[in-house]
């Protein structure tokens, strides 16, 4: 049988809920956050979210790399007895691939090639290189105040889509989806795990990113003159798939048998390594290292955030060998 009723634990179970009602607040909270930063300079929010983004990018390749990928191989090779290539060198690189799919390919549109050479004649005189921006930053450049492209359309459509009557455009949805997307995923994967020193790992990865991820959530839709009332509908949507996703993960964790829940968590954990990855090095990395300021500053907070994720690893991996040596 699949379902069967496993023991609770409560003292996790209670610092999953925790976890829940944390990240749904930050998610809020930091969404909500532009609307209050009207005065601050746009490049001094650009630098910041730059230098934090890098930082977050090094925690995610550590928590992908050195906490996920690991243990789902240690998790596969414990439940089966393997002749042949462990299924998460397998499973990681399909994370990896379906994290870009939804993010690259399944909701970008083909642009004429014509309009493209006119755009960029337009477009030469007043762009440099060194202020190419991330999809969730903005530049300014003279009187314009603009993101350098539409999401998923790289180096194509640099202007913003402005909102005529307040209303989301369908840029301001395809983001939000992208970001709903790992955010349940992640999320999923903290409510599955049954230790807590992986549940730990797993939400300080989560949470590193995830109010960087909220606020420039919420500047890319302040800055396409969307009304409040659906900013705030946008950004409350994207902070509750987190928590759906550990609550999901945790009432699975709780009804599966363990030899099920064990199956479903080796397959999800190599699934999120891969999409871990994706986000650290595609979404992040390729996109800040675009910008040439403050790229020695971004490249020490981004070792900084890898070793500091790696060696919390480290720290969570001898305390459990301890324990398990103290019980026997």
């Amino acid at each position: 049988m699949f379902l069967i009723m496993a023991e609770f634990d409560w003292e996790l179970g209670g610092v999953k809920f925790a976890m829940t009602i944390g990240i749904f607040f930050v998610g809020i909270v930091f969404g909500m956050a532009p609307t209050l930063t009207s005065r601050i300079p746009v490049m001094v929010r650009t630098r910041v979210l730059g230098v934090c983004n890098s930082l977050a990018a090094g925690i995610f390749l550590a928590a992908g790399l050195v906490h996920l990928f690991s243990e789902s191989i240690e998790l596969f090779n414990s439940l089966y007895d393997l002749h042949f290539i462990n299924p998460a060198f397998l499973l990681a690189p399909v994370g990896f691939f379906i994290t870009f799919v939804i993010d690259k390919v399944l909701f970008t549109k083909e642009e004429d090639p014509h309009a493209l050479d006119a755009q960029s004649t337009t477009d030469k005189h007043r762009h440099r290189h060194d202020e190419v921006q991330s999809p969730f930053h903005e530049s300014k450049e003279g009187d314009h105040i603009h993101p350098k492209h539409d999401y998923g359309g790289h180096g194509h459509s640099h202007g913003l889509s402005i909102s005529e009557d307040g209303k989301p455009s369908l840029s301001n949805y395809i983001l939000v989806a992208v970001l709903s997307f790992h955010s349940i995923l992640a999320g999923f994967v903290i409510g599955l795990e049954d230790e807590m020193s992986s549940v730990v790992l797993v939400f300080l990865a989560l949470v590193s990113h995830h109010w960087v991820e909220s606020f420039a959530l919420g500047v890319n839709i302040l800055r396409a003159s969307v009304h409040i009332r659906p900013m705030a509908m946008l950004v409350l949507f994207f902070s509750t798939m987190a928590p759906a996703g550990i609550i999901i993960g945790t009432l699975l964790n709780t009804f599966m048998s363990n030899s099920a829940g064990e199956a479903l968590e080796a397959y999800s954990v190599a699934i999120a390594a891969g999409s871990f990855l994706y986000v650290a090095i595609v979404d992040i990395l390729v996109e800040e290292f675009l910008i040439i300021r403050d790229k020695w500053m971004k490249t020490l907070f981004l070792v900084i955030g890898f070793a500091l994720e790696a060696g919390v690893v480290l720290i969570f991996e001898e305390l459990a060998h301890k324990d398990q040596d103290h019980d026997h």
